[in-house]
């Protein structure tokens, strides 16, 4: 589980910002922080 975020995270560094431009960078930023956040919840959701 861990292991695909970081994934995610690291490919969205590296492909993000040749895709995205640096003026949408850090709204495409809240966005992916935003998902992070809300898969870290469910899964504590599955495992309390």
């Amino acid at each position: 589980m861990i292991r695909t975020v970081v994934i995610l995270y690291v490919a969205f560094f590296v492909v993000g910002p040749n895709l995205i431009g640096p003026a949408r960078e850090a709204d495409a930023v809240r966005t992916v922080i935003g998902a992070v956040r809300q898969t870290a919840y469910a899964s504590q959701e599955r495992q309390p």
